[in-house]
């Protein structure tokens, strides 16, 4: 009989891993066989390694990290490797598997693994089918809404082509006094802060005695809020006035001495789901109930937040609204968000740049295909072609803030610091809701140099998303570089806050802080070391460490031979604590090695740090020193 798998920190032994089933497959790991319906394979050793360590978790995350040590040895293996092994999981999962189990990408942290559409209950995955649980229960219910709407057409809005769809924000009891009734003004007043282009056809509107919501709107955000045992909970929902189906819901909690963090909690969400509203009442878009459901579940999330189970519901999304644009467009951004990096799989990149080009031939002004576009170029050092593609996207779509948002971050790359904090400021503006956009302003402040207003901005972004993984993980890496290297130690019992470049186990970045608490040399060198033992998988970290210490010299041998130029991430450079390596005229040899100076020579616009007045040379002057270099 299956048992259940161990979950066993050190390598996947195959030798001496029970059998154990995920749905309805079996899997025997001594001998590599998974069964399923009749059917049998046998697996590659990697790749049964690969199912092991992610059915273990339970449908926790694996790193990329952990991955490496449980099935890999712990060798540097290059991303093409785990990719290629990931894929041929998903081959196996869809085709002899049945859809009985799927690997779920998180975006820049790693995998898990969720029970699929054709799952049954096995003797594993508790945890997965839990979760499986809820999703499928609202795809159910999506795709019962969808077959009512098909027997009874479709389900439209009741603004016209050329009207407004009016949204009102109404007490959910009726009465105008209260928690709720305040809750209800105050998010009318916050949501008026959203630029009104990003709402598209949607107006809201406030409730009165002459005017009663119930009759002049086309929906209605309910508003329900109560004061218990100290806390206060409010519930949102959104419903078309003609149906009586929720399209929405949300609920906040809070302490009740916080009633204005949950409040602007209450309205950063809203304002989201208003936005994707916008977007989905277009007289062409004309989406039925059960879709509206399904895209308003999958929209309004932040680049950081997007994970497959998004890919799959704006996939079917696409299929019901085939002439929805927005759809099209949100799709080809989730789906470039989630590709690996580069693409292990031709198809994947082809199928995407399809989507985005179904995008702009309904509407040829989608900035969002800008950015999804962008994604796809993956070389390094083509930070000009990004940069057009955004300022392409920003001229068709001006009031879209995540092309400003991804256009700040492009800016860091090439030391345009101050435009970068331009664009940040610009993206914020347009989207004062947006979780997201705040971390890019934050960032681009601080690695300006701008250290004090970047705490200023966090202390503002905490209060109105508190301990959301974003906003945790913004606060380490400011405690880290600027901040209380002591609270930044502090955060490492918060394993979600790492992606897979820098997991919790890793001493490396401990050392780090502990030699910023007390900088002694045996100290400093310490932490010196503990990057230098994982050359050159740790480049970055090593780098940042020797720069952060004034250690230039040390720096620049580890960025010497030619094939660490594709891992110098060119964003670290242009940061505070590398001053002392700007500071020496061998920068713009590195800078002309990786490309940098033919960027700016093409761009006519030089790095903000070569204006600075104490830098103890001239770039020009050292440019013209160096014989010009193809580009790697």
């Amino acid at each position: 009989m299956a048992q259940p798998i161990p979950d066993p920190a050190e390598r996947v032994s195959l030798a001496h891993a029970p059998s154990f089933r995920l749905g309805a497959v079996e899997f025997d790991p001594p001998t590599r066989q998974m069964r399923c319906g009749g059917e049998s394979e046998t697996l590659e050793p990697r790749v049964m390694q690969v199912i092991v360590a992610l059915a273990q978790k339970q449908g926790a995350i694996v790193t990329r990290d952990e991955l490496i040590a449980r099935c890999w040895d712990g060798r540097i293996v290059g991303e093409n490797a785990i990719h290629r092994v990931v894929s041929r999981v998903r081959h196996v999962a869809a085709t002899i598997g049945g859809g009985s189990f799927q690997i779920e990408t998180i975006a820049k942290v790693g995998y898990r693994m969720i029970a699929g559409e054709g799952a049954v209950p096995g003797r594993v995955q508790r945890a997965v089918r839990s979760r499986s649980r809820f999703v499928t229960a609202a795809l159910a219910a999506a795709l019962a809404g969808l077959g009512l709407a098909a027997a009874a057409g479709l389900w439209l809005w009741n603004g016209g082509a050329g009207q407004l769809s009016k949204v009102a924000i109404v007490v959910a009891d009726g009465n105008g006094q209260g928690q709720s009734a305040e809750l209800e003004r105050d998010l009318l007043v916050d949501l008026s802060s959203l630029p009104e282009g990003r709402i598209g056809r949607l107006v809201l509107i406030e409730p009165s005695a002459q005017d009663p919501a119930a009759v002049a709107a086309d929906f209605l955000v309910r508003v329900s809020a109560e004061r218990a045992s100290g806390r206060l909970h409010a519930d949102l929902s959104l419903a078309a006035r003609t149906d009586s189906r929720v399209l929405w819901s949300a609920s906040f909690e809070r302490s009740s001495n916080q009633v204005a963090d949950l409040r602007q909690q209450a309205a950063a969400t809203l304002g989201a789901v208003l936005v994707c509203l916008g977007d989905a009442v277009q007289p062409v878009s004309r989406l039925d109930a059960a879709t509206l459901q399904l895209y308003l579940a999958s929209c309004g999330k932040g680049p950081e937040e997007v994970d497959e189970t998004q890919v799959r519901r704006l996939r079917q999304v696409t299929a019901h609204a085939p002439t929805f644009a927005h759809g099209w467009a949100d799709l080809a951004l989730a789906e470039a968000l989630t590709l690996p990096d580069p693409p292990a799989d031709a198809a994947q990149r082809a199928n995407t740049l399809d989507h985005i080009g179904r995008a702009r031939s309904l509407d040829p002004n989608q900035g969002e295909t800008y950015v999804a576009e962008a994604q796809l170029i993956t070389v390094q050092n083509r930070w000009g072609d990004r940069l057009r593609l955004y300022e392409r996207g920003i001229a068709l779509d001006p009031d879209l803030a995540l092309l400003h948002a991804y256009r700040s971050f492009e800016l860091t790359r090439v030391g345009r610091m101050q435009e970068a904090v331009a664009s940040a400021r610009r993206a914020v503006a347009l989207d004062p809701l947006s979780a997201f956009d705040r971390d890019v302003l934050v960032s681009s402040l601080a690695y300006s140099g701008q250290v004090a207003a970047a705490f200023a901005e966090l202390e503002r972004a905490e209060r109105v998303w508190p301990g959301v993984r974003l906003m945790r993980a913004l606060r380490y890496r400011m405690e880290l570089r600027f901040g209380d290297p002591r609270a930044a130690l502090r955060s490492h019992d918060q394993p979600d806050l790492f992606d897979m470049l820098n997991p919790p186990t890793d001493r490396s970045w401990e050392a780090f802080l502990r030699a910023r608490i007390d900088p002694s040399p045996a100290n400093i060198q310490h932490a010196v070391d503990a990057f230098a033992a994982r050359y050159p998988a740790r480049l970055m970290g090593l780098l940042q460490t020797l720069g952060y210490f004034g250690r230039a010299d040390e720096a620049y041998r580890a960025m010497a031979p030619p094939q660490m130029l594709p891992q110098i991430g060119t964003e670290v450079l242009f940061r505070p604590h590398m001053r002392s390596l700007r500071d020496d005229p061998r920068f713009i040899a590195l800078a002309a090695r990786l490309g940098l100076l033919a960027y700016w020579r093409d761009a006519g616009i030089w790095p903000d740090f070569c204006l600075d007045p104490a830098l103890p040379y001239d770039c020009r002057a050292e440019a013209a020193k160096l014989v010009p270099a193809p580009l790697r």
